[in-house]
């Protein structure tokens, strides 16, 4: 190969060597074909974003109250310092003892919510008819020592702190309890299961140690307990959830008694004593049922409940009848018994005041003397239909037991006779193979 061959083979390697070193040049951009696609794209992103922020934001706004409700017991929304200051300031300024309102804890104020001023009760000892034995020896065991408790010093001579008030119901058990606050000057506090039961560990055994204490606070003070053979009573599920609660509630309750400084008395009502825990009746030395009135009780619940009513001289003359015709009832079916006789001409007034507007007697610009007529006084008719139309508790329904007895009596009385039927029929049947053309049967 020749010298003037090789350099040119080597220079075409240098040109390629040269060419492949060289840098591509950068092509410019497209230039945009539509600047309105363009800002049509801007927007849309800009859309997507915000509609995407604020759906974001709406979400963790729900997500973050659903778990505060759900880490919120009810319990927890103590009423207002305020209101209940109030309230304890109206009670306290009728007591010489002391004005200042005492301290109270979150969970005091919780139960503070349920206190009734004794002035604010309504029914007194005088107000129940019957039971004259009973309430003089209540007011002799629960009155007394709370009003007068200098009177009840020594081991001996301590008033008892829980008393059990038993019978059926519509007998005046609550009343009674009432009765007794009122008559005491004693604050009434009701204590209600579904209160002091929480779903969080330890708070419910928190609101009751603060029943006791405010209790104490507030003295003298009654813990009324109504529905005593339910209270606490835990099922399969809940029995060691339960027992902590009631081993706190009944180490609280023997602390009250450890001192007569201490005026407080737990009353409980029941229907059903012979359901109740017998830790709690043990605490409840002092029983007392409350029966059903009799004769002379339903006399004087009726001119109880009607001495501030108008009556005819015939309907009054009536008490002691009607008395005698409602054996059985208890004082709040005798209660539905005035209520239904007063009702009567009330709806005689009303309805005609009905009748006169629909059949268009009385136009729209036009008064109606009824509006202005007083109601006639209670007759001796609207006693009977209020009788008529108000059963003693029960008995209502103990008639449409009977009455479904009865029927499925009857339905089973026609079933066998029914199949009596049929087993004869059946028999009847099988027989008259063996019978000639004549029906006569072959011997």
């Amino acid at each position: 190969m020749s010298l003037e061959r090789a350099s040119s083979i080597i220079d075409r390697f240098g040109v390629f060597i040269a060419s492949l070193l060289e840098p591509v040049p950068e092509k410019p951009p497209p230039k945009a074909k539509n600047e309105e696609a363009d800002w049509l794209l801007i927007g849309i992103n800009l859309v997507y974003t915000l509609t995407v922020t604020t759906l974001s934001g709406y979400l963790l706004l729900y997500l973050t109250n659903r778990f505060s409700s759900l880490m919120t017991d009810p319990n927890d929304k103590a009423p207002s310092q305020g209101r209940v200051n109030a309230r304890l300031q109206k009670i306290l300024q009728k007591r010489a003892t002391s004005l200042q309102i005492p301290t109270l804890s979150h969970y005091e104020l919780i139960m503070a919510d349920d206190i009734l001023d004794p002035d604010d009760i309504d029914v007194s000892f005088a107000d129940i008819g019957g039971l004259n034995e009973t309430k003089q020896e209540i007011y002799q065991l629960a009155v007394l020592p709370l009003l007068k408790p200098e009177l009840f010093k020594g081991k001996l001579c301590q008033p008892t702190k829980g008393i059990l008030l038993f019978g059926r119901p519509g007998t005046g058990k609550t009343m009674l309890a009432k009765a007794v606050a009122k008559e005491a000057e004693a604050v009434f506090l009701p204590l209600q299961l579904s209160k002091i039961l929480s779903k969080w560990v330890g708070e419910s055994n928190k609101l009751v140690a603060a029943t006791f204490s405010l209790a104490r606070k507030l003295q003298p003070a009654i813990l009324f307990i109504d529905e005593l053979d339910t209270f606490l009573k835990a099922s399969s599920s809940e029995t060691a959830y339960l027992d902590s609660i009631k081993a706190e509630f009944l180490t609280l309750w023997d602390g009250i008694g450890t001192s007569s400084e201490n005026r407080v008395l737990v009353l409980g009502a029941t229907n059903k004593p012979q359901l109740i825990d017998t830790a709690i009746l043990r605490r409840l030395p002092r029983t007392f049922p409350v029966p059903l009135p009799d004769q002379k009780g339903r006399q004087s619940i009726l001119e109880l409940l009607l001495k501030d009513e108008p009556l005819s001289d015939s309907a009054r003359n009536y008490i002691r009848t009607l008395s005698q015709q409602t054996v059985g009832y208890s004082g709040s079916d005798l209660k539905e018994l005035c209520q239904a006789a007063a009702m009567v001409r009330v709806q005689e007034v009303t309805a005609e005041m009905s009748r006169r507007r629909v059949m268009g007697e009385v136009g729209d610009d036009e008064e109606e003397d009824e509006d202005s007529k007083t109601l006639r006084p209670i007759s001796l008719e609207d006693l009977q239909t209020g009788m008529l139309k108000v059963q003693r508790t029960g008995a209502a329904a103990e008639t449409y037991g009977r009455e479904e007895s009865g029927i499925r009596a009857d339905d089973d009385s026609l079933r066998d006779f029914a199949t009596l039927l049929r087993n004869l029929t059946r028999a009847a049947s099988q027989n008259s193979n063996d019978r000639n053309d004549d029906g006569i049967p072959i011997i």
